[in-house]
């Protein structure tokens, strides 16, 4: 994939049809389809259910719809028009990635176990992670360092 340069046209910045990659983008929404449906299952075996949610369990359980969709459209546009793949795959990887170093930091800022934290923060590592490899084949981010006699 070619590198984004200084003097490029804003045109390089999105991908072109073919090259969304098919298992970054998939591997991404299947995990954040496990992850966040996991979320939901939880929210929904509440005591009360969802008409007990409080403030934050509310916000959970928009987020976790939120992702649950981002993923559908995602896999949906992978089979079906996948052309369109790169908007979904692009957002489901930046939102994940800032959600979860987000959430890496505060739980592991409060009193929670340490099983509880040792668990998300395997979850915040493997989505970072999903999302930062989706976005860098996608866009052709990272690369390999410059070399003296590069050009810019």
């Amino acid at each position: 994939m070619a590198r984004l340069v200084v003097g490029d046209s804003p045109a390089r910045l999105f991908p072109s049809a073919g090259s969304v990659p098919v298992v970054p983008a998939a591997g991404l929404a299947a995990w954040s389809l496990f992850v966040w449906g996991g979320r939901l299952r939880n929210l929904l075996a509440e005591p009360g259910g969802l008409g007990e949610l409080t403030g934050g369990d509310r916000w959970s359980l928009i987020g976790s719809l939120l992702f649950g969709v981002l993923a559908l459209a995602t896999l949906v546009t992978l089979m079906v028009a996948r052309r369109f793949t790169v908007v979904p795959a692009t957002v489901l990887a930046v939102l994940g990635i800032a959600v979860w170093a987000y959430r890496g930091v505060v739980i592991l800022g409060r009193d929670y176990s340490a099983g509880f934290m040792a668990v998300h923060t395997i979850l915040a590592g493997i989505s970072i992670g999903l999302g930062l490899w989706c976005l860098r084949s996608m866009y052709g981010l990272g690369g390999r360092a410059t070399q003296p006699g590069d050009s810019l």
